[in-house]
């Protein structure tokens, strides 16, 4: 079954949405007929996101805006610049690095101010000024916080990436409780590895990083950026609004608000929580699959 449209006459920002997850998710966005901004500190890439949306005849509907997410004003204005195509309905705060060397005990703290700057900051002032917006919009709203595995698990050099990460998750949690009565949804997708350009330039080459992700999981396909972008188009549809009540298999951690943190793992099939990944993933994707929501 076709899943066109189902983001009609709706408007998103994406910062790091020129690369990517991001990239990935501001494609499928506009593919589902919504009006996009994508933030982005790299201008040669929004450039060419934006002659891709040219040729495809989506530039009535896509704007790049360069945006250094470190920059609280910065990301004021990119939330802001949604305003050409409407109230705002969704912001998928995506934006992060992941430099090398950031161990707790053997690195300047240089590269841990760095990393929460964007990973951490970048959220904290994408929650905000989303909700700035959002609140005075009666049908409130939704907000995507990119987290990651690391940041339940832990991994010697990654200590800084992981921290920013799981401060995101508890983050996620308490807007989500603050910003309910306001209808607005915060949701946090937390993706295993994923085969991005970011991770290619700090662990090698492709092939051998493809061999590598599809060794260590079940799964036999490496985790891919449509993946994710399919993951961020589920909590955005308003029929997921209420999405509230406990399941078993622990595919939705719950604040009680209305809200969820929805947190896919990869994993052994076997497992609870990869079941729901699973399901979940199917149904992003268009795939044949048991329903998400179906219990």
């Amino acid at each position: 079954m076709s899943s066109a449209g189902r983001l009609a006459g709706k408007v998103a920002v994406v910062t790091g949405g020129t690369n990517g997850i991001g990239a990935a998710t501001t494609r499928r966005f506009l593919a589902e007929s919504a009006s996009v901004i994508a933030a982005d500190v790299d201008v040669a890439a929004g450039e060419e996101l934006a002659a891709w949306a040219a040729s495809e005849r989506l530039a009535g509907r896509f704007r790049f805006v360069q945006c250094d997410v470190r920059n609280e004003a910065a990301v004021a204005a990119a939330m802001d610049a949604s305003g050409i195509f409407g109230p705002l309905d969704c912001v998928f705060n995506n934006a992060a690095i992941a430099p090398r060397g950031a161990a707790l005990d053997d690195t300047d703290l240089t590269s841990w101010q760095d990393i929460f700057e964007v990973n951490f900051f970048g959220v904290v002032y994408g929650i905000r000024h989303a909700a700035r917006l959002m609140k005075d919009n009666p049908k409130g709203g939704s907000i995507i916080n990119t987290a990651s595995i690391a940041a339940l698990s832990a991994r010697s050099g990654t200590d800084a990436y992981s921290a920013a990460k799981a401060a995101i998750v508890n983050l996620t949690l308490s807007a989500a409780v603050r910003l309910a009565p306001y209808r607005i949804r915060v949701n946090a997708i937390s993706p295993g590895p994923i085969l991005t350009n970011m991770v290619i330039r700090l662990r090698g080459p492709a092939d051998q990083l493809k061999r590598i992700m599809e060794r260590s999981q079940p799964w036999p396909e490496h985790g891919r950026p449509e993946h994710v972008a399919g993951a961020a188009l589920f909590p955005r549809e308003r029929r997921r609004e209420l999405r509230s009540r406990p399941q078993p298999d622990r595919r939705w951690r719950h604040d009680g608000s209305g809200s969820a943190l929805w947190r896919p793992v990869r994993g052994d099939p076997g497992n609870a929580r990869t079941r729901g990944c699973s399901r979940l993933s199917d149904q992003a994707q268009g795939l044949p699959g048991r329903r998400p929501d179906s219990g």
